[in-house]
């Protein structure tokens, strides 16, 4: 099941920029590049309050690995998934309706593996309860 979570969540990022439209104007160039460099600087502020090696594209929870609560933990739980939902978002630059479908399959793709990986955090780690209570899961100060 994480495995077919993983694979839908690049299918479907995947197929929200499929049909980009090449005709290209400048409002498209900024919305795209807005979206990444917002993705991009959450994924630097991730990448410096925890280790690559902790990240795991499987919803699983590494051995070595342990709670971080500072940086963008502070605020949200899924850094990474922002990250996820932010490049997913660059893609309506090119705006077609079957993309809000597509666009609310990959949230709930990523609801999922996010909730996975809190049912094992909690298994792991009592302070993760606490933690939850204190931050948003994936927008900060809102979702």
């Amino acid at each position: 099941m994480n495995r077919l979570l993983v694979f839908a969540q690049f299918l479907l990022l995947f197929l929200l920029f499929l049909n980009a439209n090449l005709n290209i104007n400048i409002s498209h160039i900024i919305f795209v590049l807005s979206s990444l460099i917002i993705a991009a600087l959450m994924a630097l502020w991730t990448f410096s309050h925890n280790h690559i090696g902790n990240f795991n594209i499987v919803p699983d929870i590494k051995e070595e690995c342990c709670l971080i609560t500072s940086g963008p933990y502070k605020y949200i739980r899924h850094p990474m998934y922002f990250e996820v939902l932010m490049i997913g978002l660059g893609s309506f630059a090119w705006f077609a309706a079957y993309k809000i479908v597509i666009f609310i399959l990959l949230v709930v793709v990523l609801y999922a593996k996010a909730t996975i990986e809190e049912r094992l955090w909690c298994k792991r780690d009592a302070a993760y309860q606490r933690y939850k209570k204190q931050t948003k899961m994936f927008i900060p100060f809102v979702i």
